[in-house]
């Protein structure tokens, strides 16, 4: 959101020089005498010709960076899309599984033991895998690095479960809600980044080289 507003603000920038320096070109023909001579209209011509292509350099490098970042941002978000995927996987099983604990899914420290081992099993993203991420929409980079804080912090809470759950019956409502609770954070965040990372992950195949010489 900020890169956005940044991006208007130069924008607007270089509209406002733009535009000052035209109308003071514009300006410069208009107030040279009737007679006057070559060298005032060529340098006139030639203030013009200069902020002309002054204002299109800047706006051509900035084009040129926007759709880099973009292309990178969407391989980027093809590559993680696996691990993404995975842990989408993993919170949806687990909140499945506490939330129909009642039509037969056996629900005590052997389900929990279970799921403690699924989720130190995920390869999850760095915070360097994210930083290319930054320009993909909905925010996609912000809401993995939550969810990557949100699953790390779930595996402790799993432990203490698997832990205290046959021991401490009483406890039990308290502790499934606790670790729902988590899970449908993460759920919502992973949900909208696996749809995002999807989408960018299309995009890629249909510029591949190899997908266009099959569809020849």
């Amino acid at each position: 959101m900020k890169d956005d507003w940044y991006k208007v603000i130069g924008l607007i920038i270089v509209t406002i020089v733009g535009g000052c320096g035209i109308g003071a070109a514009l300006h410069l023909f208009v107030t040279l005498p009737v007679g006057a001579k070559g060298p005032e209209w060529l340098a006139a011509s030639g203030t013009v010709a200069t902020l002309s292509v002054t204002i299109w350099l800047a706006t051509t490098e900035s084009r040129r960076r926007r759709k880099n970042e973009s292309l990178l941002a969407q391989l980027h978000g093809a590559a993680i899309l696996n691990q993404v995927e995975r842990a989408h996987q993993a919170v949806s099983t687990l909140m499945t599984g506490i939330t129909f604990q009642s039509v037969g899914v056996t629900v005590d420290s052997n389900f929990f033991a279970g799921h403690v081992e699924n989720f130190e099993s995920l390869e999850l993203w760095q915070m360097s895998d994210l930083i290319p991420l930054v320009a993909l929409p909905h925010e996609t980079a912000a809401k993995l690095a939550q969810a990557n804080g949100h699953l790390k912090s779930l595996v402790p809470i799993l432990k203490r479960a698997a832990a205290q759950w046959d021991a401490q019956v009483t406890s039990r409502s308290s502790i499934s809600q606790q670790v729902l609770g988590r899970a449908a954070v993460l759920r919502l965040l992973l949900r909208d980044a696996e749809d995002v990372c999807r989408t960018q992950q299309v995009k890629v195949k249909l510029h591949s080289p190899l997908d266009g010489q099959r569809q020849g």
